[in-house]
C-alpha cells in the first residue's frame, strides 16, 4: 500500500468506525493494537500488517474486494 492508499484506507476506516459510534480505544482493544497505532493508521501515517488490516476490515465491515480493486489493482495497472 503506498502513501495515498494508506491515507485512503485510514479515511475509510475512520468513517466506518465513527459511523458505528465506536471510539478508537474500543477498536484498538478489539483488534489488539495501541490507540496511538490506531490513530496513526487512520491518519495514513502507517500501513498495518495484513493480519491487522484484515481484522479492521472484518470488524468494520469494510469490503475487502472493493479495497483490492481500488488500491491493489489500480496500483498494478500504473506504468512504472
Amino acid at each position: 500500500m503506498n502513501n495515498t492508499s494508506a491515507k485512503a484506507f485510514g479515511e475509510m476506516m475512520r468513517k466506518s468506525r465513527t459511523g458505528r459510534r465506536m471510539p478508537q480505544e474500543r477498536l484498538a482493544e478489539i483488534v489488539g493494537i495501541s490507540v496511538t497505532y490506531c490513530r496513526e493508521i487512520e491518519h495514513g501515517k502507517y500501513t498495518p500488517t495484513w493480519i491487522i488490516w484484515l481484522k479492521i476490515c472484518k470488524l468494520l465491515d469494510i469490503d475487502i474486494d472493493k479495497l483490492y480493486e481500488l488500491y491493489v489493482l489500480e496500483e498494478t495497472d500504473k506504468p512504472a
